[in-house]
């Protein structure tokens, strides 16, 4: 939001808000819709939400209404996705409902654990080519990187992202400002770029598992057919 999008540091947390409030209406309405639909309607549609609400911030999001535009569209998909369905396919056909209900919570914990050091890492790869991306935006500027002081190459190491913006401003020669802001903007894009589309393919891969359930499904209630008659 502050870098990519230029929103104000006090103001960017905001801009996650329809996110959760799109994800508790998906939750709720994912429970009406499995009374409906079934439990696999309702993962279908979430996996695809969350396929499109995860792709469009790589592919579309420029502006902070497209912005909330998707955080809307993948909040709704997870909320779908976390709430009644997978609970209730976790607990077809088994006696021993609170085992399962319990099973599906641990992992569900750990995706919750884990995910946020994963996607953690596109961002950190991304930050690693900073200096690689910086000084080729300062040849596309026709200055030569080695006639940038190493102090003020130094200096911008193992600061805090705000930190780090507000001493790039500080740099007196425009070019090499802008080239290091430059450079900077394409490290965040790329890193959230990647941790966007990882969620897209985990939540195309979630649509697939479910599709196949389906036919599982299917095939189990067959057999039972033929084995009551």
């Amino acid at each position: 939001m502050e870098q990519v999008l230029g929103v104000a540091a006090s103001k960017a947390g905001y801009f996650y808000t329809p996110l959760a409030l799109a994800s508790g209406i998906g939750a709720g309405g994912g429970g009406a819709l499995v009374d409906r639909k079934g439990p696999i309607f309702a993962m279908v549609l979430a996996g695809v939400l969350s396929f499109v609400g995860a792709i469009l911030f790589p592919i579309w999001v420029n502006e902070t209404w497209e912005m909330i535009v998707a955080s809307c569209i993948l909040g709704m998909g997870f909320g779908i996705m976390l709430g009644a369905p997978i609970n209730m396919l976790a607990t077809e056909n088994t006696d021993n409902k609170g085992t399962a209900l319990g099973t599906m919570s641990l992992f569900r914990q750990i995706g919750m654990t884990l995910g946020p050091t994963i996607y953690a890492g596109f961002i950190a790869r991304a930050f690693l080519s900073l200096g690689d991306r910086i000084e080729k935006n300062l040849a596309e500027a026709g200055i030569d990187p080695a006639a940038v002081p190493a102090g003020e190459m130094s200096g911008l190491q193992n600061l805090e992202y705000p930190e780090l913006v507000a001493q790039i401003q500080q740099i007196p020669v425009p070019p090499v400002r802008d080239a290091i802001l430059s450079a900077l903007q394409d490290a965040v894009s790329s890193g959230y770029g990647k941790l966007y589309a990882a969620a897209a393919v985990v939540s195309a891969l979630s649509l697939v598992t479910t599709i196949a359930l389906h036919f599982v499904r299917k095939a189990q209630a067959k057999t039972a057919v033929k084995a009551e008659n």
